[in-house]
This record gives structure tokens, C-alpha cells and sequence, in this order.
């Protein structure tokens, strides 16, 4: 490996877990600051993911990074409260095995547990159930499965940090918690009722954006030196602010 690659790879590095820190020392563990330091890993995972996967889609090249970088061995299963509040009605016939199968698993998860994504069902599982026409999957609500992947529901959530700056979900979050979690939340349906409706909610705490970008630049470092890839390469210099007139 020449040593111009290797320098490249060095500062590429120490940039980002330089920035990583700035983000830990500057936001406060509130909700406040939860919402902030959200935002800014989610910026941070977006540039790490051009280094890696150029022609892609911004939300295939998140998808791609979280897959293949991140060490997150959940992220292709199916958010089984998702899946339930999709299904969960549902009386057509095509739609009964699957329903079905939501509401088997989902009666599995008690009220005073605190669920994580390894309880949630696999891909495969999940497919087996859907209903198909023609060989493919059919989309259900206009909704594909895919979608309901937590490495696309957390491309979701990064849409709301980025472009509505607020967080989804309303729990008060379990701030020690490095890794994804499920929590019933109860509710009143309505201000003139004394009904409660309960739901599993979905959380993606701070300190997990935290973990994938750490993970990411670790296993990026180690990519990149087996590869002999020069990662600065795939950032243009800047002094235009035109991508054109910057190649």
C-alpha cells in the first residue's frame, strides 16, 4: 500500500472519531440534546456511506453501510409492531396466515418487558406468510416488506431527525441503552374517553447512533486497509460548491 493511501486512511479516520466525540461532549443527555446528537450521527453515517457505495441512492447507501458495516446483526429482521398495526385488522382471506402470524407473536411479548430486536421475526419468516402474486410480493397498503426492515425503518427515522428535526415515538427513553428496544406505552384513545388503547412502541435510543457510527468507522478502516482504498477519493475537494466544476 502506498503511504499517500495509508496517511488518507489515517485522517479519514481520526476526522470522523474526532467528530463522534465533539457530538458526545456538546449534547446534553436530555431529549433536548437526544434530538441533536441524533441528527448530527445521522449526518455523520450519511458521509461515512459515500465513501463506500458512490452510485447509489442515499437510502441504499445507509441501508448498505448499516448492513455490511455496522455490526448490526438485527437489521434485516421485521419490526413486528410494525407489522402488527399493518395486518392487525385485516379480514381478506390472503391476508389471514400472516395475520395471524403477527398476532401469535406478538401475544409471546409481555406488558412488563423491555423487548429487543432479537425477538422480533426474520425476513425470511415473515416472507414465507406474505401474500404473493406471480412469484413477488405483494405490497400491502402500499407498503412492501422491505420497508418494514429496521435498517429501512431506521432510514425512516433519519428522514424525521433530518428533515423535520424531531424524533419518532413519544416514550420517555431509557438513556443507558445501546441498542434498540420495544416498550408498551398506554394511552387514552381519546379526551372524552376512560378507554385505554396499548401499543409497542419502537426505540432507537441515542447512544445505538452512537455505536453504529463507532462500528462503522472501525470496520470502514479495516475495509479500506485490505482493500487498499483510498477513501479521500471519493470526497471531491470542496472548493467549488458545485459537485461539476469540483471533479
Amino acid at each position: 500500500m502506498s503511504r499517500s493511501v495509508e496517511e488518507n486512511i489515517k485522517l479519514y479516520v481520526s476526522y470522523f472519531r474526532e467528530q463522534v466525540q465533539l457530538v458526545e461532549d456538546h449534547c446534553p443527555k436530555s431529549r433536548e440534546g437526544d434530538i441533536h446528537s441524533r441528527i448530527l450521527y445521522s449526518a455523520i453515517l450519511d458521509a461515512m456511506s459515500k465513501s463506500v457505495s458512490v452510485q447509489n441512492s442515499n437510502r441504499e447507501r445507509v441501508v448498505d453501510l448499516l448492513r455490511k458495516f455496522c455490526n448490526w446483526s438485527d437489521c434485516d429482521r421485521i419490526s413486528l409492531s410494525h407489522l402488527y398495526q399493518l395486518v392487525r385488522t385485516k379480514t381478506e382471506s390472503e391476508l389471514t396466515q400472516l395475520r395471524d402470524f403477527a398476532i401469535q407473536n406478538m401475544s409471546n411479548w409481555l406488558r412488563a418487558e423491555t423487548i429487543y430486536l432479537n425477538r422480533d421475526p426474520l425476513f425470511i419468516d415473515v416472507e414465507f406468510v406474505w401474500p404473493h402474486k406471480g412469484g413477488k410480493l405483494v405490497p400491502i397498503d402500499g407498503i412492501v416488506l422491505n420497508k418494514l426492515q429496521h435498517c429501512y425503518l431506521f432510514y425512516a427515522y433519519r428522514n424525521s431527525l433530518i428533515h423535520e428535526f424531531r424524533t419518532l415515538g413519544y416514550h420517555a427513553e431509557l438513556w443507558e441503552k445501546d441498542e434498540p428496544y420495544y416498550i408498551q406505552v398506554t394511552e387514552y384513545q381519546n379526551e372524552t374517553t376512560n378507554e385505554l388503547e396499548r401499543s409497542w412502541q419502537l426505540q432507537y435510543t441515542a447512544l445505538f447512533f452512537k455505536r453504529l457510527c463507532l462500528s462503522a468507522i472501525s470496520n470502514l478502516e479495516n475495509h479500506f486497509i485490505q482493500n487498499q482504498i483510498n477513501p479521500v477519493e471519493a470526497i471531491t475537494a470542496g472548493k467549488y460548491w458545485l459537485h461539476e466544476l469540483d471533479i
